[in-house]
């Protein structure tokens, strides 16, 4: 197992095991802009990064895994995961989610404008706030099945909406 930073510009976080019910807790920081951050073949952990913005963020292989964080600069990204949440307490301008399964993306006010791409991934919703001050947090799916046309020798494509 491994938490450590590498030369200055990167923090590892590797073969993290916790339990069902008691994962293990790891804080990171205080982080740099300039410093991004990897986390691998984690299972039952949460990663608080703490003390400021990141360049960017990568979760691989991970199962039932959390991490939180205020802004990153880049991109956060997913791949090959299972029950993994991500939350944004500042800006995030993109997010790549990849080969996963169960992903929770928490996104603050801040990140209201943020891409959302994910490509063979199942069960990804996002929360963002409600409408106002006193509302309830929004919860929301990204859709799993699209359907394509051709259209003027074009490929046009567009979400399924399931209709009651």
């Amino acid at each position: 197992p491994k938490v450590e930073l590498e030369d200055g510009k990167r923090w590892v976080v590797e073969w993290q095991t916790g339990k069902r019910g008691a994962p293990v807790e790891l804080t990171l920081g205080p982080v740099e802009p300039h410093q991004s951050i990897y986390v691998y073949e984690c299972e039952d952990v949460v990663v608080r990064v703490e003390g400021g913005k990141i360049n960017a963020l990568t979760l691989q292989n991970c199962r039932r895994t959390g991490i939180s964080f205020a802004d990153c600069i880049a991109s956060a990204t997913a791949c090959n995961c299972s029950r993994v949440e991500l939350q944004a307490t500042g800006t995030l301008p993109s997010v790549f989610i990849d080969k996963c399964n169960e992903v929770m993306l928490f996104l603050g006010p801040a990140s209201l404008n943020c891409d959302i791409v994910t490509g063979a991934s199942t069960g990804i919703n996002v929360t963002i706030p409600g409408d106002g001050p006193d509302a309830d947090p929004v919860e929301m799916q990204i859709a799993e099945q699209f359907v394509s046309r051709i259209k003027d020798y074009k490929v046009h494509t567009e979400a399924v909406e399931h209709r009651a």
